[in-house]
């Protein structure tokens, strides 16, 4: 039979979750729901390395959630608004298979604060509001089992300040395993985490026009794409120079508090990684106006291209506040928001409840296709993650300063949600390969043997070999999201039995990509892609010089 190797790895997050056998029907995707009440409204969520568990973060300062700390924990301080002892739980990690749930303690307001995983796999995370706007926060990787969930395992504050108050602002990992944070209110600067004692805030031009949770990509080049409410740039941060300022994209403004989304589409080894597309879609026609109908429009762009400028397509309906993943098979899903208003507290109605899935390979004007709808408003403050089965769970919901569950005529008042769901996106179908290889380890530039399972078919077969980040979403953007495809070679078919049945026993030596300025040093999501369907699980992959 032949055989034909298309090979790509993007960065995610990876929990097994399936049978190994299950098949995803093509059409239109399927719902299931996690758990009904995980304790929080979720802000942020970031999948964890080599667990797959997901970690939840809502906000102090707001009173009670619907989770206390066990044996009676609370915690005790002066200065938070609501609570002064406060019992309740206002992080938590989630079993994304199970639905159960540990609660995280946190000692300062993360509201609308940024996040990003280190090389080391620990979760860094920054800002916030009021005392919490200029803390730092890490999860340890040893927090990230959620059982026993009596244990005592919680967010560690750093000693060390950032320079300026960071409340929306937007974090990249680089390649030298710093993370720059870009932007947030009231300031027009960057600077780098974890922070020094002798470092300073840097100005940038560009958050003159807007510096709410600017999209910020990091380029093969090593440079930064970021963009600001129409406005986009290349920016190289270790000489603090613009090497490029693009055209405006047409139309409306796209970052908060427009609530419009992007994503850096998937990098290939067959140009050795070095072209790069960035897509933007949807977001508020108005910020003053709550009836105001989302934009449908996307904006599509090479950003390596000299003289390139932005083409235009339409989704199938308007959005704002969707969230946008790349998924293992390299197309993208645009997943909660809304159709009228804007981001902010009780801004925005009609519930954008149909996920979109955008297929870049397509010719323009086909590449979207509108699947199964889910019963849930994911408004603001929603999250959406990819996670370890190939699904993307969703949560959070809460468009009040505090818990409110009751509902009312007024078209703006969604109750708080706490429920978690996952979408399974319709891949192809043909049955699922299986990850045989466990998590591991592997260098730039080296070649990882990997070996994986699949149930006979007729017929030719495309395998893609993909790795994806784990990112940190919120606020309608994943940061740090990023997809590569990898090479594959010497591959070699066996026959074998799996739990009774004959199936191939596939081995294949994966090439790493040479740049760390491709996949800068952390833990990545690897995946098998048999005729568009992902493996059941990925496996993570650590990357390191």
């Amino acid at each position: 039979m032949d055989q034909l190797w298309r090979l790509s790895i993007g960065v995610m997050v990876v929990v097994a979750a399936l049978a190994s056998l299950q098949e995803v029907d093509a059409g239109l995707g399927s719902w299931r729901v996690v758990v009904q009440d995980s304790g929080i409204s979720a802000m942020h969520a970031a999948v964890t390395p080599n667990v797959g568990s997901v970690v939840l973060l809502h906000y102090t300062n707001q009173g009670p959630s619907h989770i206390k700390f066990p044996g009676g924990r609370c915690r005790v301080t002066t200065y938070d608004k609501i609570l002064k002892n406060d019992c309740f739980g206002h992080s938590v990690i989630l079993n994304p298979v199970s639905g159960v749930v540990r609660p995280l303690m946190v000692m300062t307001d993360t509201q609308c604060s940024s996040g990003q995983f280190g090389a080391d796999g620990v979760l860094y995370q920054t800002g916030g509001d009021t005392e919490g706007t200029k803390k730092t926060r890490t999860l340890s990787p040893n927090c990230y089992n959620v059982e026993p969930t009596t244990q005592i395992c919680d967010w560690v504050q750093g000693n060390t300040d950032l320079k300026v108050g960071r409340w929306y602002s937007t974090n990249q990992l680089l390649p030298d395993g710093r993370q720059i944070i870009v932007g947030g209110r009231n300031t027009q600067t960057l600077e780098f985490a974890p922070p020094k004692a002798s470092s300073q805030a840097i100005t940038l031009g560009l958050l003159s026009k807007a510096s709410l949770y600017p999209f910020v990509f990091l380029l093969p080049s090593g440079n930064l794409f970021i963009f600001a409410k129409t406005s986009s740039i290349i920016y190289n941060y270790q000489t603090n120079t613009v090497v490029r300022t693009f055209p405006n994209i047409a139309g409306n403004a796209r970052t908060y508090p427009s609530g419009g989304s992007a994503v850096m589409l998937p990098l290939t080894w067959q140009d050795d990684y070095q072209s790069a597309k960035v897509l933007v879609c949807g977001g508020a026609t108005s910020t003053s106006n709550t009836g105001a109908t989302c934009s449908s429009s996307c904006g599509l762009i090479s950003v390596t291209t000299a003289g390139s400028t932005w083409a235009m397509e339409n989704m199938p309906m308007p959005r704002c506040m969707g969230d946008m993943l790349l998924l293992p098979d390299t197309n993208a899903l645009i997943i909660n928001g809304a159709q009228k208003g804007f981001q902010g507290w009780m801004k925005a109605s009609v519930a954008t409840k149909s996920p979109v899935l955008y297929e870049p390979a397509k010719a323009a004007g086909t590449r979207f296709t509108t699947l199964a709808s889910t019963g849930v408003a994911r408004v603001y403050h929603s999250t959406a993650n990819l996670i370890t089965d190939g699904s993307v769970m969703v949560a959070g919901s809460n468009t009040h300063q505090y818990y409110s569950f009751t509902k009312s005529s007024d078209p703006t008042n969604f109750p708080t949600e706490l429920s978690v769901e996952t979408f399974m996106p319709p891949y192809a179908g043909g049955g699922k390969p299986t990850i045989m290889t466990g998590n591991t380890a592997a260098k730039y530039g080296a070649t990882l043997q990997l070996k994986f399972w699949d149930v006979p078919t007729t017929g030719q077969i495309t395998w893609l070999f993909t790795m994806t980040a784990p990112a940190w979403s919120t606020h309608s953007y994943s940061h740090g999201q990023r997809l590569v495809t990898l090479k594959a070679g010497n591959f070699v078919t066996n026959s074998g039995i799996v739990k009774g049945n004959t199936v191939n026993i596939n081995t294949a030596d994966l090439v790493m990509p040479k740049y760390n300025t491709v996949l800068p040093a952390a833990y990545y999501m690897l995946w098998v892609v048999k005729n568009g369907n992902p493996s059941t699980s990925c496996i993570w992959v650590k990357i390191s010089n």
